[in-house]
């Protein structure tokens, strides 16, 4: 529906293309088959360097244009500092997960905590299940503190499940600043185009707001104007923590 409204409010017309691993994106861009990507912030992080594409805008959830990660510890594990993680086994979601696996695993390698044994279960919703249920003694999901008053981690998404996750399952460490995900306009875009395209997405969402289709599928019925350096320290602390 928003390339039906892009058409309708301002003759713009957009064809959708789905691109997923992160090395399509760089072909992509580089050899102008896209002019602009909306696409995971890890995904950027890692491509920055080597894409012809440059970040514009980013999503605001939660009035936040960032979310963190979250460690989290089931109360009868006897970890209440990550520094207790030392020796015990530990769920994460998948090695390509920012909030999963890589700002966590840092956090680790910083403090030189060693994990007896790790998995990657798939999902942020499997996180804290298999906490909850004393699979692993700890594990790693997404955390966002916009709203203190709402649960806003991968606890939230199974409490009605699980009733009392809270009671069972805490937070014990959270991360710094992760970006949301941007969208990226190709070097090369006209600029006319760049700007239309903003304008349009921007008076489709207030249009829509949470009833849009970007809510539905990603989450979000805001942007802000963001740049690409805005993401370069995100990519250099995801490099480190590959390496």
């Amino acid at each position: 529906d928003f390339v039906e409204f892009a058409k309708r409010e301002d003759n713009l017309h957009l064809k959708i293309t789905i691109f997923r691993p992160q090395q399509d994106l760089v072909e992509v861009f580089n050899k102008k088959r896209a002019d602009i990507s909306f696409c995971s912030s890890i995904v950027f992080a890692k491509i920055i360097s080597t894409v012809a594409a440059d970040a514009k805008l980013t999503v605001v959830r939660s009035k936040k244009t960032f979310y963190k990660s979250a460690i989290i510890a089931h109360i009868d594990s006897n970890i209440k500092k990550i520094e207790d993680i030392e020796g015990k086994n530990m769920a994460f979601v998948s090695p390509e997960s920012a909030s999963g696996y890589l700002v966590p695993k840092l956090l680790l390698d910083q403090r030189k905590i060693t994990v007896k044994d790790i998995a990657f279960v798939g999902s942020h919703s499997i996180i804290p299940e298999v906490v909850y249920k004393k699979h692993f003694d700890a594990g790693a999901t997404f955390f966002d503190d916009g709203d203190p008053a709402l649960i806003s981690d991968g606890r939230s998404l199974i409490k009605d499940k699980f009733p009392d996750i809270l009671d069972k399952v805490k937070i014990i460490e959270t991360s710094g600043e992760i970006p949301n995900d941007p969208f990226l306009f190709h070097k090369e875009l006209n600029s006319n185009l760049t700007n239309r395209f903003i304008t349009i997405l921007k008076r489709y969402l207030t249009r829509y707001g949470k009833k849009n289709k970007f809510m539905v599928y990603f989450n979000f019925d805001e942007v802000r104007t963001a740049d690409t350096d805005y993401y370069r320290d995100f990519a250099k602390l995801i490099k480190s923590a590959e390496n």
